[in-house]
Order: structure tokens, then sequence, then C-alpha cells
């Protein structure tokens, strides 16, 4: 998301944010109610420990959602409510907790630009790695045709099912 796309929905960097967007979007839609969506608004979040907060909140405020953060990390795709709706990354193996950095092949994230690697770290040594924003442009928009996405096919497969379940409503 770019600068300015991130002022104007009023969110940051990471996760934190979107329980502000969530509970914003909630009340935005009251001027709306009587007008059926067009499309679905789907947030595709990391399932680790970044999206805590908005995964405490939806437990907790939210009528559609699991009623427990577990279940919730667990599942596919949750209908939050009107047309936003929330998928997390699939769990790494023995239910640990994934990134969508996760997706991407060993080859992917082994690149090395100006002799950096990739650090999906928050704090690493930027004489020796390159990090996520880096990695998002330089490798992955750069050289978008020749990436192996075989990994994301969970992501794109639920996002099918939010369009099929949204097109039901």
């Amino acid at each position: 998301m770019n600068r300015k796309t991130m002022y104007l929905l009023d969110i940051g960097d990471g996760a934190t944010p979107f329980v502000r967007f969530v509970q914003r979007y909630a009340d935005e839609l009251k001027s709306f109610e009587k007008k059926k969506a067009k499309n679905p608004v789907i947030l595709v979040l990391d399932n680790d420990t970044g999206p805590n907060d908005l995964l405490n909140h939806l437990v907790k405020n939210v009528k559609s959602c699991p009623n427990d953060k577990a279940t919730l990390k667990s599942g596919g795709f949750i209908h939050l409510f009107h047309n936003l709706y929330l998928i997390l990354t699939p769990l790494n193996a023995g239910g640990k907790d994934s990134a969508m950095e996760d997706l991407f092949d060993d080859a992917t994230l082994g690149r090395t630009i100006n002799g950096k690697t990739f650090s999906a770290a928050k704090h690493f040594d930027e004489t020796k790695h390159y990090g996520k924003h880096i990695f998002s442009t330089k490798v992955v928009r750069s050289d978008k045709a020749n990436i192996n996405f075989d990994r994301f096919k969970y992501i794109f497969d639920e996002i099918e099912k939010v369009k099929n379940h949204f097109s039901k409503l």
C-alpha cells in the first residue's frame, strides 16, 4: 500500500491499525445501510502475532466471528459483516504462526540484492540484509513473471470462496 492510500484509509504499517479500520468501517456503513455493496472488501493478513489486537477485537466484538482466537486463526475466510472479510495466511506445520513471506519458495527468499539477503525480522543489520519493503518491490514486483506463486493457492482459493459467499448475500 502506498503512503497516500495509507493516509486516506488512516492505517499504518503492520496489522495493528486494522482494528481502527474495522471499527471505522462498521461506523461508516451505517450511512449506506440500504445499499448493497457491489464487491467484497478482503483483508489478507499474516497469521502471526501482528494482528493479535485485531483478532482479539473480532473475538470479543464481532458476532459472526468464532469466540476464540485459535479457531479464528485455524479456519478459512471469516465474514466479519456486510461486505468485509478476513483471510489469514495458512498456519505453518504444527499450527505455527505464518506470514506472507512464508508462501514464497526458498529461491525467491534467497535472492541477494547488492550483496544483501532478505530478512523478515523487524530489526536487522541493514549492512547485511534488506527488509520486506525492498523484498516486495525489488524482488516480487520486479520479477513477478519468474516467481513461483504455487504456495499462494490457499489465499487465492479463499478469495474465490469469499467472492462466492458474497454473491449469495
